[in-house]
């Protein structure tokens, strides 16, 4: 028969083994943190695109549906305020809305700000890269330039599938950058083509020793 004392001593765990255990799990947990943190700065980032890319599409298929020209409006943002203010981009009718989803906001038909992670920037990363689809300088973050605008941040989207600078009436392409600050190698970005009125997304991949952009 074995004694008590046998009994004991294999019935659970030393403390040794206990401290041994702990420290793995020490390591393992803080080896998953920064992993875990970066996947969900990753996952925000992506929502931050999808809702840039939501009101776009979301104009133009109004425009096509009504018949009618609806404006879409950019607002950067400011990082240095406290709280940060991230970006936005809104879908506005040019006529009074009867029912407004905002009656404060009686033209606005749908907003999105970027949360706080997320800011209209072109991610360092990209720098000196071509922007996608070879629209604007690669330096701008919302850059509804091509060929030419005075206003960057205002179009409009028409009834014949065509997006409008807002100052001179004629077809402009354009391009959105989304970068996060925390994620010097992540960004997204959105193409608009005047013509046609096409919103394409892109992500930012590594190439080489580089950068480029690849389609969404």
């Amino acid at each position: 028969m074995r004694s008590k004392a046998a009994h004991s001593e294999n019935a659970g765990f030393s403390l040794l083994e206990m401290t041994i255990v702990g420290a793995i799990l020490l390591v393992a947990s803080s080896m998953a943190i920064p992993t875990f943190n970066s996947t969900m700065q990753s996952w925000r980032g992506d929502g931050a695109y999808a809702g840039v890319y939501n009101e776009l599409k979301l104009a133009g298929q109004l425009a096509i549906n009504n018949r009618q020209e609806y404006e879409v409006v950019f607002t950067p943002g400011n990082a240095n305020t406290t709280p940060p203010q991230g970006g936005t981009v809104e879908v506005d009718s040019l006529t009074l809305l009867q029912t407004p989803p905002n009656p404060q906001f009686p033209y606005r038909l749908s907003a999105y700000t970027l949360p706080a992670t997320a800011t209209f920037a072109v991610p360092p990363s990209a720098a000196g890269t071509t922007g996608p689809d070879a629209f604007g300088n690669g330096s701008t973050a919302i850059d509804f330039s091509y060929p030419n605008t005075p206003n960057r941040l205002v179009v409009y989207f028409t009834a014949d599938g065509r997006v409008l600078d807002s100052e001179s009436g004629a077809p402009v392409n354009g391009v959105v950058y989304i970068s996060q600050s925390t994620l010097t190698n992540w960004g997204r970005a959105v193409t608009v083509w005047g013509y046609t009125g096409k919103v394409k997304g892109w992500d930012l991949a590594s190439a080489g020793s580089g950068f480029q952009w690849i389609s969404h």
